[in-house]
C-alpha cells in the first residue's frame, strides 16, 4: 500500500479517520471516489469535486438511488483490481 494512497479525513465532531483511497470514478458527469478506514473493513463513497484552487471537496450522495449505482461501479472497480493482483 503506498502512502500516496492513503488520506485523513475529518468526520464529525473533529474526529480523524486514516483511509485508502480505493479509486475515482465517474457515473454521468458525476466524480466519485471510494475510500476504505485502515481500523475497520467498511467502504466509504463520496461525491468527489475539486475547488477553484484544485483542493479536493468531498461531498455526500443524495439518494439511495445514487448511492445503489456508485456502489455497483465500486464493486466492479475492486473486482477488476483483484483480478488483476492474482
Amino acid at each position: 500500500m503506498e502512502k500516496d494512497n492513503i488520506i485523513e479525513l475529518e468526520l464529525e465532531e473533529g474526529v480523524r479517520q486514516h483511509c485508502v483511497v480505493l479509486g475515482f470514478f465517474e457515473i454521468g458527469d458525476i466524480e466519485y471516489v471510494g475510500l476504505m478506514p485502515l481500523e475497520t473493513e467498511d467502504c466509504y463513497i463520496f461525491r468527489y469535486e475539486e475547488d477553484e484552487e484544485m483542493n479536493p471537496m468531498l461531498g455526500a450522495i443524495e439518494t439511495d438511488e445514487e448511492f445503489e449505482k456508485a456502489s455497483a461501479v465500486l464493486d466492479e472497480l475492486l473486482e477488476e483490481l483483484y483480478a488483476e493482483e492474482e
